[in-house]
């Protein structure tokens, strides 16, 4: 039945949290008979959840996923995943989904926690109904509601702290590579900017070169003209 890839809790495995609700191993049976008890209402279920959800400013963010004919289905399948095979793969995937589709739309966490609730209340309406004045069965059926409410608050956070560690793990590594593409340009300019300065130091230490050369040749031939008058004026 288990044969989807199970998401983690957390550090926990699936397994491991599953222990954390399942104590005594009754989670499964109890579940079937919520389940034998009230799937005949599990349309009408999630047909309320879907308008309740509408009727909420957090449900209108995420109106064009709730506003769909298939939503309705879509949460009875749940339903029955979720007492059918309590804590199992598709109920799990269910959840961290949902959640990550709702926070994606802009809704809160409290929000969506609240339409976790009133599925609950209603699931507890319809077996109050079905059981009449049992006090005791609807109260050992109502600790079975109760783990799986607790359950999903659990996995639906877990998930969520975790795919926020990703992104942000995730933006560390692009900040990081970004800096480090930044400062290999830094060097790599710096490089080409020393080259420059030395091509063009050796292109000014060769003109003053010249110049001090050109110099020397005018000094020279001054010195020339100053002896020919010299010897000019001796001459006279």
């Amino acid at each position: 039945m288990h044969d989807l890839e199970l998401p983690r809790v957390g550090s926990r495995s699936i397994e491991a949290w599953r222990e954390n609700y399942d104590w005594d191993d009754s989670l499964i049976g109890t579940c079937a008979e919520i389940a034998d008890l009230v799937e005949d209402q599990f349309e009408a279920i999630a047909e309320r959840c879907k308008r309740h959800v509408l009727a909420t400013a957090a449900g209108q963010r995420m109106r064009v996923q709730v506003d769909r004919e298939e939503y309705a289905r879509e949460g009875a399948a749940f339903l029955r995943d979720r007492y059918r095979d309590p804590l199992g793969p598709a109920w799990s995937r269910t959840i961290c989904d949902y959640a990550l589709t709702a926070i994606g739309y802009g809704v809160p966490p409290s929000a969506l926690f609240g339409q976790f609730a009133f599925a609950h209340s209603q699931i507890l309406a319809a077996l109050l109904d079905r059981l009449g004045d049992d006090a005791a069965r609807f109260a050992r059926l109502s600790d079975a509601v109760q783990r799986i409410a607790l359950a999903e608050f659990d996995l639906a956070t877990e998930h969520l702290r975790a795919q926020d560690a990703a992104l942000v793990r995730a933006e560390r590594t692009a900040r990081s590579a970004q800096f480090r593409a930044s400062i290999s340009e830094s060097i790599e300019g710096t490089t080409m900017l020393g080259n420059r300065i030395r091509v063009q130091a050796h292109g000014a230490s060769s003109a003053a070169r010249g110049m001090l050369g050109k110099t020397s040749e005018v000094a020279a031939a001054a010195e020339q003209s100053a002896v020919a008058m010299r010897e000019a004026a001796m001459t006279a």
